[in-house]
């Protein structure tokens, strides 16, 4: 077989021409073209194409209409690689993912599996068939396959070849998957139908996962880690669900119910002078991580109101959550936390409101203060030990504002001393306290 290239920085394929010994003239439209041969042709499920046993170097020619064209010769060389057939009938994946990776070893060096997983040339074999690494140097090498090839997925089967001069056969056969590495989760709906598209989280990984013919999902176990383990479960229409699992757990059921609708409308919000800076989170009571309004079971902290001061979240488990208004940014952090509020969702819509309360703005003058100098603000809290706290810098005249405060007792630290306060009380000169 000969192939012919028009543009060499093309990406399109290359034209085909079966080439025999009584059929030697090629005709070709005017131009520059380039040729190249190949016997022994196959296919490959990892290329998507042909590959071959033995093939010559590229020749370029330029064709000219009118004049005689030279006798063109490619001589085949033979190749050197790896070449076999992938099976997978031991394989109990429904959803067949799967990468090669070759690592050339150096005398009698064992195996890494960890830099086996990332090593290249790699080629993916997600239905089995064919594959091929093709013009490699004599030399040992190594022969490692993963099923997903996720960052974190590790070799689970891998061979040791040696090639020579030519083209080595090595079928290989993947072995089921290890039961002692995984989580097998059956995930159902309200009705007990088998769910799609279920995404999850656990111990730091998350994604889709990989089926069994049975249609549970399996879920590799992160190495090291919490005991017992969270498992978070995510589908668009119902939701987010989670469950606790020991170490050891190799089975876990998991049934989706009809899913929560939540409108939170922050009162007040209109004309509070917070306007795109007012955001609100939702949690699960005893759960830091927040719910993000746009994918159920992933956290964004503080998301933004729109312009009427509302917020929708979608597919939520019924049960209890706690609402928190931030004022300042997208953020948990509790200094910014201005009202809390706890709800019960049942099935379908639910609406609930939480008022945003009067905030107001300090101005902190501290004489005699360097530009940069830092000012401390403590708020007191009845009942607590210790309240939140804020600091800024000074601008070149001493001067400092925090924003967005609740009114009631703060204690304004500089320069060493302490004053006592009661906001609101619009632009304070420092004055430390006697003691």
């Amino acid at each position: 077989m000969i192939l012919f290239t028009r543009d060499r920085s093309s990406r399109a394929e290359p034209e085909r021409y079966r080439w025999t010994p009584t059929d030697d003239t090629l005709y070709l439209a005017p131009g520059p073209v380039e040729l190249r041969a190949l016997a022994g042709v196959f296919f490959t499920a990892s290329s998507r194409g042909q590959e071959s046993d033995m093939q010559s170097a590229p020749v370029s020619v330029e064709l000219v209409p009118g004049a005689p064209v030279s006798l063109v010769v490619l001589q085949l060389e033979g190749r050197t690689g790896i070449r076999g057939f992938v099976d997978r009938a031991k394989d109990r994946v429904l959803v067949r993912g799967g990468t090669l990776h070759l690592l050339p070893l150096v005398d009698d060096q064992p195996v890494d599996l960890e830099v086996l997983a990332g090593a290249k040339p790699s080629v993916s074999v997600s239905g089995g068939g064919e594959y091929s690494f093709l013009d490699l140097a004599p030399g040992r090498y190594a022969l490692g396959f993963r099923r997903q090839g996720g960052f974190r997925d590790p070799v689970v089967a891998h061979w040791i070849v040696e090639v020579g001069s030519g083209i080595v056969r090595n079928d290989i056969e993947i072995p089921p998957l290890d039961p002692k590495g995984y989580v097998v989760a059956r995930v159902l709906g309200p009705e007990g139908e088998l769910l799609n598209g279920v995404r999850f989280k656990l111990g730091g990984s998350s994604g889709q996962q990989m089926r069994d013919v049975d249609g549970n999902y399996c879920i590799p176990i992160p190495v090291g880690g919490d005991d017992p383990l969270r498992l978070e479960a995510e589908h668009k229409r119902y939701g987010n669900k989670s469950v606790e699992l020991s170490r050891g757990q190799a089975v876990v059921e998991i049934r989706f119910t009809q899913p929560a609708q939540l409108e939170i409308r922050v009162t007040g919000y209109l004309g509070s002078g917070s306007i795109d800076r007012v955001g609100v989170s939702v949690h699960r009571p005893g759960v830091a991580k927040p719910l993000n309004p746009g994918r159920a079971g992933w956290t964004r902290s503080g998301e933004p109101v729109d312009h009427d001061g509302v917020l929708k979240f979608g597919a939520l488990e019924p049960g209890r959550y706690e609402v928190t208004l931030h004022v300042g940014g997208r953020t948990d952090r509790s200094s910014d936390v201005v009202a809390t509020r706890s709800v019960a969702l049942s099935a379908g819509e639910n609406a609930v409101s939480i008022a945003l309360p009067a905030l107001y703005d300090l101005d902190v003058v501290v004489p005699g203060a360097e530009e940069g100098s830092k000012v401390r603000l403590d708020q007191k809290i009845a009942g607590e030990e210790r309240g939140h706290t804020w600091s800024a810098s000074c601008d070149e005249a001493g001067g400092v504002r925090f924003e967005h405060l609740l009114g009631g007792e703060y204690l304004v630290r500089a320069r060493g001393a302490k004053m006592r306060i009661q906001v609101p009380c619009g632009t304070v000169m420092f004055e430390p306290d006697d003691g």
